[in-house]
């Protein structure tokens, strides 16, 4: 039988033993302090059952996770220190993730750090997953970030070159990626650096130049507004108020501030630092940001205007129970009917969104038994 049509029929054979659209909507996550990943069936309200056999993945400590919407798999990262591997799995129509594929997986190396392994981003045809590495020396505050693309073959198989990654001098803050999946762009924490890559069809990046922030700034979150016409860049200056700057992104990648850019809000309402929630109407934006008047960690909510501005919504922040978030992730369902909330430990907030973008938090909000959610599998 020839290449092509082994590849053909393994394909059609992964097709048929999993499903390709689960029925129902999974909330997937881990506590790394525990081990295995666990699993809820869950609603449009943002109602949580667990899973009949969860917790998944046996004895094994997860560090990172993120899902294919599209195709209803998931990736989990094995941190185990012998052993560290990246998991494919398929999830049934029950909910219920099947072990695909196991790739051994090594961060580049760089001596005498520690290495920190994120999964912030898959692309749109989910053909690549983008792995950020953070190397952090010992007994120091530097960083060093080295991404690494994975690719998803059609019989679920994934496959990498050790030898090659992107390397960037400082610690990543945000990343995102187009929703053509044309472009990614990302921010460093620590200095006023901006970088960008545009995305190969084999999903190998090429450095764009782009515009930096002013003297002083320290990047919060940056991510994408509807159909990836616009870059927005949360930042702050010490002393100063917290400050956003929107870019226009053209058809190359290239990035022009919009009249007006930077903007300014003397009520603190850009304070943002988390991921950058988009709803799937692209209507509203939403993410976390520390509320420095309580002091407590909030969601802030904004309205996506034609010209490409942002506007608060009113109401926003919206506090967080009094009390900081701690190792937070913010994501809202597919069907952008509620977000999430987790401290990545103990609480789980859950928040419906109104028609107008208001969030209204649920009265079961926050949640002890929910451990923290990575991510969504399906769309019911």
């Amino acid at each position: 039988m020839k290449e092509s049509s082994l590849i053909s029929y393994a394909a059609a054979l992964f097709v048929s033993l999993f499903p390709l659209q689960a029925v129902a909507l999974f909330a997937y996550g881990f506590d790394p302090t525990t081990p295995g990943f666990y699993g809820f069936r869950t609603d449009q309200k943002g109602n949580f059952t667990a899973l009949a056999n969860t917790p998944f993945g046996g004895n094994v400590y997860y560090g990172a996770m993120i899902a294919d919407t599209k195709s209803d798999a998931l990736y989990v990262y094995d941190a185990s220190e012998d052993n560290p591997s990246i998991q494919s799995y398929k999830v049934d129509t029950d909910g219920n993730p099947t072990l695909v594929y196991t790739l051994p997986y090594t961060p580049p190396s760089v001596p005498d750090t520690f290495s920190s392994v994120y999964l912030p981003l898959i692309s749109p045809s989910g053909k690549d997953i983008y792995v950020v590495n953070v190397y952090t020396p010992p007994g120091e505050l530097s960083y060093t970030t080295i991404i690494t693309v994975l690719s998803i073959q059609k019989n679920g198989s994934i496959t990498y070159d050790p030898n090659e990654g992107y390397d960037l001098n400082g610690g990543v803050q945000a990343i995102a990626e187009d929703p053509s999946g044309k472009f990614i762009f990302g921010c460093l924490g620590t200095e006023n650096y901006t970088f960008g890559y545009s995305v190969a069809e084999d999903g190998s990046l090429t450095a764009i130049a782009c515009p930096q922030l002013p003297d002083g700034a320290v990047a919060g979150t940056l991510g994408f507004g509807p159909q990836g016409k616009y870059l927005y860049e949360f930042f702050q200056i010490t002393n100063e108020s917290p400050q956003l700057a929107v870019y226009r992104v053209e058809n190359n990648g290239a990035l022009s501030a919009i009249p007006g850019s930077p903007f300014s809000d003397s009520q603190g309402r850009f304070n943002c630092d988390s991921e950058f929630v988009v709803d799937p109407n692209s209507k509203f934006a939403y993410a976390l940001g520390t509320i420095e008047s309580v002091p407590t960690t909030g969601i802030y909510a904004f309205q996506f205007e034609s010209d490409g501005r942002l506007t608060p919504i009113s109401g926003s922040p919206y506090s967080l129970v009094q009390k900081y978030a701690i190792e937070t992730v913010i994501l809202m369902n597919p069907g952008g009917n509620f977000i999430t909330v987790n401290s990545g430990f103990s609480d789980n907030w859950v928040f419906e969104v109104q028609p107008n973008g208001a969030l209204k938090e649920r009265e079961n909000s926050p949640s002890p038994n929910i451990p923290a959610i990575n991510c969504f599998v399906g769309s019911k």
